[in-house]
């Protein structure tokens, strides 16, 4: 999901949820909930941004005419992906290479190496994807058993079912994904493949009984805290994940003071 703003100020949110959505019971549960708020929703003939062919772009906004007026803006958009490499009309290298000016090949001048060409060492993390272009990601050097991923995934989702604060929501959700990606990156290190629920860890699209109040909210947070600094040791990765998950607490924290103060 994006959040756009027009110069007037009004909002249009793009959510980009996968094929599933067009299910008639998915459909009828969107569209009820969209009415009950007072929003409208536009699916334009186009592939969205997230993936596309994949994902069904949805704009939604309380501005009806506005929604109509962006529509049309993205569907008369030309089609900027050729056809076929033989309608290619730029210029084609190798994935790995990275380019030097001339002005500096005539200077003489050397390059940094490209991002994510290169390896390097950091206590108890290792890489665990890296492409050219971008930083390298790096996770903990040790595998986490399979059933704590299991119960801090059911955690996380419990959490993001339970009508938290939004900024709290945004930030746990990179956390969550985070942990799926150092789950698998994980998997050939244990002795066994994980299970289909297992895996599903993070992602089961199962419906969790919600965390009630701000109070259980919170200790559901703390209790993710324990779980990772009891399983991983002291690294980059851990404690960059822990700041993100503090910050989450705080936003919590925050709106729980302001609520009592209005009561």
């Amino acid at each position: 999901m994006s959040r756009w703003l027009s110069p007037s100020g009004q909002w249009v949110v793009l959510d980009e949820p996968y094929a599933h959505v067009a299910k008639p019971d998915v459909v009828e549960r969107r569209c009820a909930w969209l009415e009950r708020n007072g929003l409208h929703l536009l699916r334009p003939a186009w592939g969205g941004l997230y993936v596309p062919g994949e994902a069904v772009p949805h704009l939604i906004s309380v501005d009806k005419e506005l929604l109509e007026e962006v529509v049309t803006v993205i569907e008369s958009m030309p089609k900027l992906i050729p056809q076929s490499m033989d309608d290619w009309q730029g210029s084609t290298d190798d994935y790995r290479l990275q380019f030097v000016s001339p002005a500096r090949q005539a200077a003489g001048i050397k390059r940094k190496p490209r991002p994510g060409t290169t390896h390097a060492w950091s206590k108890n993390a290792i890489q665990y994807t890296q492409r050219p272009g971008f930083k390298p990601n790096w996770r903990p050097d040790q595998a986490k058993s399979l059933s704590n991923h299991v119960e801090l995934g059911e955690t996380l989702q419990r959490l993001n079912a339970s009508g938290i604060p939004y900024a709290t929501y945004e930030k746990l959700g990179v956390i969550r994904s985070e942990l799926e990606d150092w789950m698998y990156a994980e998997n050939s290190r244990y002795s066994r493949k994980p299970t289909r629920d297992e895996g599903d860890a993070y992602y089961s699209g199962n419906d969790f009984a919600q965390f009630e109040t701000a109070e259980d909210q919170l200790a559901a947070i703390e209790r993710v805290q324990f779980l990772l600094m009891g399983s991983y040791l002291d690294c980059v990765p851990l404690r960059n994940m822990l700041k993100r998950l503090a910050a989450a607490r705080a936003v919590l924290v925050a709106d729980m003071r302001a609520r009592s103060a209005i009561a």
